[in-house]
């Protein structure tokens, strides 16, 4: 099960008495507990039957210990484990205690909702795992493409945000960093915009400072665009900002290595949602890739990426400052 298939059987009152959440994005986690807390506990006896405990200090008798409580004043209690090993692969128990712990979950109280929030992935192999409805486990992947972008386009309705076109594809670079990152995005552009007032991608800018992938995605962009002049501009704006060289270096280097995958999965006859797949990358931004990936032969990708691995050597050999040597590689780039 995922996080929309979570919601919309909360939304149908089917609550399991037993979950096990895990994955990526811990922040739909966040939002489904909340969802089932907001569901399953009267606001005002919420503290009386909502318990958490740190998987990692507490023992199998504190967890069953809060499970076989009675709910005070009310049908159900909520009862939480965090970082929680035992299901994942690395994870081991003791044999009385996972025999006790298989007993409950092979029959649970219907008046407990127990929350496992796992660290790693259930290992599907063990018996725990397998006495567990299907619908008790609920991976919280990352969002990609299409399913993303609503997300983003919601979150924003929420707020009463507007951006416009260029602003929106900007704010959709940084997605790469993960949901949690794009909440926090989402709260400063809350603080500091006006609702209703279209926002522009110069004002966004202005507020949330781009990750060093986005500054590399867009700096490729304007190099593939032929804009020479403007590339060695927004490079030694990076560098005025302090930028650190080699870190630069390494995060330009592996998106030259990925337009490099992607030209010969392109020529092997692979699909957009496939190559997507292959280099583990969100459908957005791979479709912005291809078309980055189309401005060169595989040939010159790799000669650009050796002529990378050259500048490295000469930063660290030659008198040349930093800017002339990136000045040079940014325009036998752009003038290919």
């Amino acid at each position: 099960m995922n996080y929309e298939s979570l919601i919309n059987s909360i939304n149908r009152s089917q609550i399991e008495p037993i979950y096990l959440f895990w994955g990526e994005e811990k922040l739909l986690a966040l939002k489904a507990l909340k969802m089932l807390k907001d569901y399953i506990l009267d606001p005002e006896l919420a503290d009386l039957n909502y318990y958490c405990l740190d998987g990692k200090e507490v023992g199998i008798g504190d967890i069953l210990a809060a499970v076989l409580s009675a709910p005070m004043f009310s049908e159900r209690r909520l009862v939480v484990v965090e970082d929680f090993s035992a299901f994942s692969a690395g994870g081991k128990l003791g044999e009385q205690d996972e025999r006790e712990l298989l007993e409950y979950l092979q029959k649970p109280l219907l008046s407990t909702c127990l929350v496992f929030f796992l660290t790693g992935s259930p290992d599907m192999r063990k018996k725990m795992v397998k006495s567990l409805a299907k619908n008790s486990l609920v991976e919280f992947s990352s969002f990609k493409g299409k399913e993303l972008k609503d997300w983003v386009l919601r979150r924003l309705k929420e707020e009463n945000l507007i951006l416009d076109e260029a602003a929106l594809e900007y704010f959709l670079l940084s997605s790469e960093r993960g949901l949690e990152f794009l909440e926090n995005d989402i709260c400063k552009l809350t603080a500091y915009s006006e609702p209703g007032v279209r926002i522009t991608k110069s004002e966004i800018e202005k507020l949330i400072k781009p990750s060093i992938e986005t500054k590399v995605f867009e700096l490729i962009d304007i190099i593939t665009s032929g804009k020479g002049a403007e590339a060695v501009r927004m490079m030694n704006s990076f560098l005025d900002q302090g930028e650190i060289h080699l870190i630069f270096l390494a995060t330009l280097a592996g998106q030259l290595t990925k337009l490099i995958m992607i030209k010969e999965m392109k020529n092997e006859g692979l699909t957009e949602r496939e190559i997507a797949g292959e280099i583990k990358q969100n459908p957005f931004f791979v479709s912005k890739l291809i078309k980055q990936a189309r401005s060169y032969s595989v040939e010159k990708l790799v000669e650009t990426l050796e002529n990378l691995q050259g500048l490295d050597i000469k930063s660290k050999s030659v008198a040349t400052p930093i800017r002339e040597l990136y000045e040079s590689f940014i325009i036998d780039l752009c003038y290919k």
